[in-house]
């Protein structure tokens, strides 16, 4: 089937790693799964960006993950990464409409994608500094994630 016929109108053209912060206070990372884990996601979106000839928007994810065992201080780590996206629509709509949309898929279809992102870059850097293992991100559910932020 050609893929043409099935682009999304929202792609993604970028993302970085705006802030990174680590520390390991284990020598050997055994047994990762029976430590305590503490997981917090947020986000946030920037500043958006419309006009005739361009629809860009980005997405900032913040991570924080602490893994301590036995009450010492262990893993942790925290990630700010940003993904920046385009964005295509139909001529019949204003800015508003633009904007309100892209918020929208930002907000779910960005983060996700930001999400995996940051888990790979996470496996990688764990990777390097854990001797014994990777640390693995579970995979989250955004909608979810929307449900608790606008509480």
């Amino acid at each position: 089937m050609n893929v043409k016929e099935m682009i999304a109108t929202m792609q993604l053209i970028g993302s970085s790693v705006r802030n990174l912060k680590l520390s390991n206070a284990f020598v050997v990372a055994d047994e990762m799964d029976q430590w305590n884990k503490k997981i917090d996601v947020e986000y946030e979106i920037n500043e958006l960006y419309v006009s005739e000839k361009k629809n860009i928007g980005s997405v900032m994810l913040h991570i924080v993950l602490e893994i301590d065992k036995d009450g010492q201080e262990g893993i942790s780590v925290e990630l700010d990464m940003d993904g920046g996206f385009s964005f295509i629509f139909s001529e019949e709509k204003n800015n508003d409409e633009k904007k309100a949309e892209m918020e929208k898929m930002l907000s779910h279809n960005g983060c996700a994608t930001v999400y995996s992102l940051a888990r790979a870059f996470i496996v990688s850097v764990t990777g390097q500094m854990c001797n014994g293992g990777t640390i693995i991100l579970p995979m989250i559910n955004i909608y979810e994630l929307n449900k608790h932020r606008n509480k």
